[in-house]
């Protein structure tokens, strides 16, 4: 399997993965009758679509893991069309619900409302694509409410739309109250409700437009993090996927010079192409068991790629600060090589230096 086949299969997990997240978000709104992608905090912390956002994600991450393949940069240009996608969906099923909602054991009420919910989302009218001339379903029927009424003295169609659709719910006893904006925890309907308020009738584009861009900048921030995960993992160059860890070995050291021969030794035999033996003599020096009074510790890892089978050696070094361990930077060394190497399982007895 080719490179960009093993890429589409890791995107297809994500449409995938964000899909159903976006299938049972809007299961259970119109089971429950409270909206959970819009939830907020602090009026402008979208809570509920970054907790959505991280579940859809898991697909991209999955997808990666299984394919061992490290998202190249075009990937993110894919996270941002599905987490368009799916937050359009989801935003058109609540403003759906503001109207009414079907029962769910109704499936053909519920396929006739999501169709009118589409076709009457407010992201939509605000673009200047949307129909205002049907209503949604009401709840448990499946049929098409009365005809939204256009508001008087306005040009555009799309906010006209937008606005018979709130003045419908004034009508029809869905309108917000002070005693329903706690249990609904929308903060859509809290933006509304200030909206009415000030005695305004129409939804302004802007509003909508608000609310869409800070749920999908939340509802991102799941596919961002993914992505951003799998680029930090270790892989190979040449072939782009992820390596596969052999092992590590792990020695710890009391006092500083201790440390420093054992560092010396190393990279210098290392650097000079001799990694096994590199590896036997830090198999031999410190300590295999960390102990109270230890210090100072390093590591060398060993990791193959798959794909090519060459290997990779990573050494670190660290001290210890506090409850903590700090890496040493200019200590560190990696390197590849087609040579078969391992660590070693053999304990070989230290040689202290005092």
């Amino acid at each position: 399997m080719n490179r960009l086949t093993r890429n589409l299969i890791v995107v297809l997990l994500g449409v995938v993965s964000s899909l159903l997240t976006a299938a049972v978000v809007c299961f259970l709104e119109l089971r429950f009758g409270r909206p959970l992608f819009s939830y907020t905090l602090w009026t402008y912390v979208p809570a509920g679509a970054i907790g959505v956002g991280l579940v859809a994600a898991a697909g991209y991450a999955l997808g990666s893991h299984r394919m061992r393949m490290r998202p190249p940069r075009l990937m993110l240009l894919a996270i941002v069309a599905i987490s368009v996608a799916s937050v359009w969906v989801i935003d058109s099923v609540e403003y759906g619900m503001m109207w009414g909602r079907p029962q769910v054991s109704n499936l053909p009420a519920v396929g006739q409302f999501l169709a009118t919910s589409f076709g009457n989302s407010p992201l939509k009218i605000s673009f200047g694509g949307g129909s205002s001339d049907s209503g949604l379903g009401g709840s448990g029927s499946g049929k098409a409410s009365d005809q939204m009424p256009s508001l008087a003295g306005e040009s555009n169609a799309g906010v006209a739309g937008i606005g018979g659709g709130v003045s419908g719910m004034l009508a029809s006893g869905n309108a917000l109250s002070a005693d329903n904006i706690s249990s609904s925890m929308s903060g859509l309907e809290k933006r509304l409700q200030s909206m009415q308020s000030l005695g305004s009738t129409v939804m302004d584009h802007g509003l909508v437009l608000e609310l869409a861009a800070l749920q999908l900048a939340g509802f991102l921030i799941g596919g961002v993090l993914a992505f951003w995960y799998l680029r930090s993992l270790a892989y190979c160059e040449d072939c782009q996927e992820f390596l596969s860890k052999k092992g590590e070995q792990t020695r710890y050291f009391d006092w500083e010079r201790d440390i420093q021969n054992s560092v010396s030794d190393f990279l210098t035999t290392v650097k000079a192409r001799r990694f096994k033996q590199s590896i036997e003599a830090h198999s031999g020096a410190g300590t295999v068991e960390k102990r109270p009074s230890s210090e100072f510790a390093s590591t060398v890892e060993i990791s193959r790629c798959k794909g090519c089978l060459r290997h990779q050696l990573k050494f670190s070094a660290r001290r210890k600060k506090g409850i903590a361990w700090k890496d040493i930077s200019m200590l560190g060394y990696e390197a590849f090589c087609m040579e078969q190497i391992d660590v070693l399982t053999r304990t070989v007895s230290p040689t202290r230096i005092r």
